[in-house]
């Protein structure tokens, strides 16, 4: 089981907190309104809270999606990017 919270840090990155009951790989990614992967990458999660800081600084302002897929399952969370 996994819960996600996305917080905006600052106008150049977005704080993803990650609660994870086990260790395990996480595939990351971030998607456009129209569906397209503008992120993807796996990253490592231990037990407890994982934080991880993605760069938005060259996404163009609009809505995006947040996915963390886990084995597991999976939780998506919009963001704003100005």
């Amino acid at each position: 089981e996994i819960t996600i919270t996305v917080a905006k840090a600052d106008i150049d990155a977005v704080n993803v907190s990650i609660s994870s009951k086990e260790s395990a790989n996480a595939n990351v990614t971030i998607t456009n309104l129209m569906g397209q992967v503008v992120y993807s990458q796996i990253h490592s999660l231990v037990v407890g809270n994982n934080n991880i800081q993605l760069d938005v600084a060259n996404y163009n302002a609009g809505v995006y999606v947040v996915n963390v897929k886990t084995n597991t399952g999976v939780s998506s969370q919009k963001v704003i990017v100005r």
